[in-house]
């Protein structure tokens, strides 16, 4: 980005994202400090609109949990080669490789803790 020594020369474009409708809310004091900001970009000469999610949340959701799990399958399977050949993963973690594969396994979606309250809470 480099040095900042001014205003920017030209509006940008800012997209306003409140709320995710059935996944997540705002409350009242975080949705009144979004419209002042969003008011206060306007003034300042930029382009300020709403936007909405470009992804279906419960498909999101599924995409992010199978990322992750692969994530940690990429880490601790490739942490010797990250590490050195002293790495012991059995002893980077309290969990054996069966409660690995237990916890990681491809399980049904009731069972994610995400589903575990009502959409936007917290579970």
């Amino acid at each position: 980005m480099g040095e900042v020594t001014g205003p920017p020369s030209r509006r940008l474009r800012i997209g306003v994202l409140g709320e995710i409708p059935g996944v997540a809310g705002i409350d009242a004091p975080t949705r009144s400090t979004l419209d002042w900001t969003a008011e206060l970009l306007a003034d300042l000469g930029h382009h300020v609109e709403p936007t909405t999610v470009p992804v279906e949340p419960e498909q999101f959701r599924e995409d992010f949990i199978f990322y992750y799990r692969f994530l940690v399958f990429m880490a601790t399977n490739t942490a010797r080669i990250v590490h050195g050949p002293h790495y012991d993963k059995l002893r980077g973690s309290r969990r054996s490789p069966r409660a690995w594969r237990r916890r990681f396994a491809p399980s049904p979606p009731g069972s994610w803790p995400c589903h575990a309250g009502s959409a936007g809470s917290a579970p």
